[in-house]
């Protein structure tokens, strides 16, 4: 953002969500884990309804599936983090300039295996 005579002015919010691939990661996550919960709850015996434990572990396994589907955004949303820090050139054509475009690049040069690196690590952070 720029003030009348051309200085940049630096607001506290920005840089907060300047990557789509940030909102395109928790949008679907956040989606996905109230869907699953709910499917999950809609499947309990009604004698079972009122358990505690039963509905901690249907938010338990909403959010693991929830995590494990949308996992490959943040691994995008990450490698993007990184290599802006990077120096590059204009031609670099391994750089990553967007979501979808950043999943082709991983599959494509790291294979698709790297797009789960490290959800088992996350599934602690999801599950407790």
């Amino acid at each position: 953002m720029a003030d009348g005579l051309g200085a940049k002015i630096h607001l506290p919010w920005q840089g907060c969500y300047s990557s789509s691939s940030t909102l395109i990661g928790i949008l679907p996550y956040a989606g996905l884990k109230f869907y699953i919960y709910e499917d999950l709850k809609s499947r309990v015996p009604e004698d079972y309804k009122r358990s505690v434990a039963l509905k901690l572990s249907c938010c338990a396994l909403a959010g693991l599936f929830g995590q494990t589907l949308t996992y490959p955004l943040d691994v995008v949303r990450r490698q993007m983090q990184v290599q802006s820090k990077q120096p590059h050139d204009a031609n670099d054509i391994f750089r990553i300039r967007g979501t979808f475009q950043g999943l082709e690049l991983i599959i494509r040069c790291q294979g698709w295996r790297q797009l789960f690196a490290g959800l088992s690590l996350n599934y602690v952070k999801v599950v407790p």
